[in-house]
């Protein structure tokens, strides 16, 4: 963060007061002091309060990145355990098959 203080003295210097007033006491330059202070600190905050914000959208992005990695990793688990399945399935289809022809054969040399 630059240094961005206002320097209040040059800005409501002793000549700039009209002459009537007379010369600024110590409440005035107690008051110009707490100004400083206080645009400072508003400065700080500014410079905190956007730092932050950045922050957050940071971990915003992360945190939808990995929502896109987990999607991504749980349609790959799903296709692959269909296609397990499916790989499973056709076996069994297989095998039944060839039981049913067993079954055939045997029925067909019985009867003939």
């Amino acid at each position: 963060m630059s240094n961005t203080n206002v320097d209040f003295g040059k800005l409501l210097s002793s000549d700039l007061i009209p002459s009537q007033l007379g010369k600024p006491g110590p409440d005035f330059i107690a008051c110009q002091k707490l100004v400083a202070l206080f645009v400072n600190c508003q400065k700080q905050l500014g410079s905190r309060i956007v730092a932050h914000q950045e922050e957050i959208q940071s971990h915003k992005d992360h945190i939808n990145t990995l929502k896109k990695e987990l999607g991504a990793a749980c349609r790959r688990e799903y296709e692959d355990e269909v296609c397990q399945q499916t790989t499973i399935f056709r076996i069994a289809y297989a095998k039944l098959n060839i039981v049913a022809y067993s079954i055939y054969l045997c029925i067909s040399r019985s009867v003939i």
